[in-house]
């Protein structure tokens, strides 16, 4: 079987390489995502990440004769249907609005194309290759920036009726909490994830213990887009108030996880993304609340595990898909 190129797309860079059937994976190649994030750049951007890894020389952007028939699976975050093809909201491109992209991508490629959610992606390559090898049914969540979310039974993502299963992140917690970009409230993103440990940071610096307030006005120094990432380094050196604060949005995400459960009756998970370099600040606070709100012979087989394939889950997910096309 010819080798397919696996795809993950990000909120600042589009990763992708050639996989073969076994799943050994070669001509790694990536194109960081700059402010222009029109359908047209992302599109040429893509075909050139394409034509670069299927040519083996990055940079290249003229496509000779191919050698042998070969897929494309593209992991693309937001609201995505398989089915269509088309994107209908994504929080890193807004606007990409019932954006047909699996049509033009196509068009430009002449190759077969798949398409999904990128944390469907990240489950079918942990599935395939990761923590997740000897599971037929899991949830999987991916922890960073929000949270994504999949489900898969007998081997298979559940896509539910329009392909939009799995936005975990939008499970509300609290029905008049803080605003989600979703257009909810209380969403579980909005407790835990690296937006909501900004968040938490910033009102700790205006109303939190005045004796703390110059320590957490230093996290936010710099740029707070790395303020989590401070705060979790001073977590694992001990500093008492990060370990507080991590501790607290890892007993949302334990609520979150229950009610996953205690829905879906799957006792397998796996947990991926970013924000999983700090669980060891917040893994025992969400187990330990996940148990207290499950039924006590359910909480007893549950399995938490980490992801093993990292950021390189969504391009082996990707690939399987174009295979399995």
């Amino acid at each position: 079987m010819a080798p397919v190129i696996g795809i993950d797309i990000g909120g600042t860079s589009i990763r992708g390489a050639l996989v073969t059937s076994d799943g050994r994976a070669t001509r790694f190649t990536r194109i960081f995502v700059g402010r222009n994030r029109r359908p047209s750049q992302i599109l040429q951007s893509l075909s050139e990440l394409v034509r670069s890894i299927q040519e083996g020389t990055p940079g290249r952007s003229r496509l000779r004769p191919r050698r042998g028939p070969f897929g494309v699976g593209i992991g693309v975050p937001g609201i995505v249907s398989p089915s269509t093809g088309r994107v209908f909201a994504s929080p890193h491109f807004p606007q990409w609005k019932n954006f047909d992209i699996r049509r033009k991508l196509v068009a430009r490629l002449r190759a077969p194309i798949v398409l999904d959610n990128d944390a469907n992606m990240a489950a079918c390559g942990e599935r395939w290759l990761g923590a997740a090898r000897k599971w037929d049914a899991f949830l999987m969540l991916t922890l960073g920036t929000g949270i994504g979310g999949a489900m898969m039974i007998d081997k298979k993502i559940v896509h539910g009726t329009s392909g939009f299963t799995g936005e975990f992140g939008h499970l509300v917690i609290e029905s008049e909490g803080p605003p989600c970009a979703c257009g909810s409230r209380g969403c579980l993103e909005t407790f835990f994830s690296a937006t909501a440990a900004l968040r938490l940071i910033r009102e700790e610096a205006r109303r939190g213990k005045k004796r703390d307030r110059a320590m957490w006005r230093s996290v936010l120094a710099g740029g707070g887009s790395l303020a989590p990432l401070r705060l979790a380094a001073m977590g694992k050196m001990g500093n008492k108030a990060a370990r507080e604060l991590y501790a607290r949005m890892g007993s949302f995400l334990g609520i979150g996880l229950a009610s996953l459960v205690n829905v879906t009756g799957i006792q397998k998970i796996v947990l991926g993304g970013g924000l999983m370099g700090a669980k060891g600040l917040f893994l025992s606070a969400a187990l330990r609340e996940m148990k207290r709100r499950t039924y006590r012979q359910t909480g007893r087989g549950i399995e938490v595990v980490a992801a093993q394939l990292g950021d390189s889950a969504g391009v082996f997910g990707a690939a399987r898909a174009a295979f399995d096309r």
